[in-house]
């Protein structure tokens, strides 16, 4: 199996995660809901939009599935993990 990027949203934010081809992670990044700096969580009421979010964590993994030669076409979202979250 090839590598791959996967993200989700999370209840604070979102996480982007890349696989190697034994299904094992390699890097991960996690970011936060806050609208003006990724690495807080904002307050109640104050948080980015979810389709904002959805944007941000797109635009994440494809530059970390860049930095990895991954193709975009090996980028998706890993919807079972936000269920788990």
């Amino acid at each position: 199996m090839d590598s791959f990027v996967q993200w989700n949203l999370t209840k604070q934010g979102y996480r982007v995660v890349v696989y190697d081809g034994d299904c094992q992670p390699i890097e991960e990044y996690s970011a936060g809901n806050h609208p003006l700096d990724s690495q807080s969580v904002a307050p109640p009421g104050h948080e980015a939009p979810t389709e904002t979010l959805i944007k941000w964590a797109q635009r994440t993994a494809r530059e970390m599935a860049d930095e990895h030669n991954i193709p975009h076409a090996r980028v998706s979202r890993d919807t079972d993990a936000e269920e788990e979250d």
